[in-house]
């Protein structure tokens, strides 16, 4: 019986003795698949891994991928909604507000991807690449960045949004107050630039397919007329030329801004009335009495009933 006391209390002793005696970081092992921002970004594969991450954005659900894929569309003229599907319903009908899914979710989403391009932006000068890949990595970002931008730009606060050049570290930095809707438009501009002048036009292997190329930033860029010169490189057509669209295309951006309520058109897109004027055909094909559209019982003004012009006359 006292053997078997002392052999327990030899053991309690031995344990508190192992117990005391041990360092404090004994157990502070470091998990060697952890990965954090200060060890991940360290090679153009990492690199390269954040890239198709920001390119996921564009698969969230309040970008282009699950129910967004449906819903958007229905906010086009050729769109309708489900009877069931109450977001769909309210985008088409314009009843939505700031607490709709889609609403929330997109905004939600646009700046998840740019923050996914912004810590790609942040740590591409700190890994050894070659000039063409570095450029264009930082072209698809750029790309990216712009087009997550631009669809905050076209729904939110008159183009007032947040602008984040960098990825936010402090809690501070991810409260900011919105940016002039010049700005951010200058930063789309900026970033789409960019990627005009260093995205290829085209990718040899096949897993790169999908990947921004230099024909989606000359579209993304339209606005500002390089699609256009891209459309005439082979030069104008029959009572259609490149400038004239150009003017008219600046001529109708103003009169659809002062239709939002703003002020001074002139001062919005400068053209050449004139030559904006040739193309005053337009307003003849699509300024039609407004009438019910009979499938989606809403009304369309794209019509020519009751024009009383002949045909000739346009041109």
């Amino acid at each position: 019986m006292q053997t078997t006391l002392n052999k327990i209390y030899f053991k309690l002793i031995i344990g508190v003795i192992f117990i005391f005696s041990c360092d404090k970081g004994f157990l502070d092992i470091q998990n060697p698949n952890d990965l954090n921002s200060a060890s991940f970004w360290s090679s153009e594969e990492e690199l390269q891994m954040g890239l198709v991450a920001t390119y996921a954005a564009l698969q969230l659900d309040g970008m282009l991928g699950g129910s967004a894929a449906i819903q958007h569309p229905v906010r086009s003229d050729v769109g309708r909604p489900n009877n069931w599907n109450a977001n769909a319903i309210g985008l088409n009908t314009l009843t939505f507000n700031e607490n709709t899914q889609i609403v929330t979710s997109r905004w939600r989403d646009a700046y998840i991807g740019i923050y996914r391009a912004n810590q790609v932006l942040a740590n591409i000068d700190d890994i050894d690449l070659s000039t063409d890949i570095r450029n264009q990595i930082e072209a698809e970002t750029k790309f990216l960045r712009g087009f997550f931008y631009y669809s905050l730009y076209r729904g939110y606060n008159n183009g007032s949004v947040i602008i984040h050049t960098s990825a936010p570290e402090m809690r501070d930095e991810f409260y900011k107050k919105p940016s002039p809707a010049s700005e951010v438009y200058a930063l789309i501009l900026q970033d789409l630039e960019f990627a005009y002048q260093n995205l290829p036009k085209s990718y040899d292997l096949s897993e790169d397919l999908g990947r921004a190329t230099w024909g989606a930033a000359t579209a993304m860029l339209g606005a500002e007329e390089k699609y256009i010169d891209k459309m005439f490189e082979q030069g104008d057509i029959e009572n259609l030329s490149a400038y004239d669209l150009k003017q008219f295309i600046r001529k109708r951006l103003n009169e659809k801004i002062v239709e939002l309520g703003y002020n001074n058109e002139r001062q919005h897109f400068k053209f050449d009335e004139i030559a904006a004027s040739n193309l005053d055909w337009f307003y003849h094909l699509t300024g039609g009495h407004t009438h019910t559209d009979f499938f989606a019982v809403r009304p369309t003004d794209y019509s020519k009933a009751n024009e009383g012009e002949d045909f000739e006359d346009i041109w």
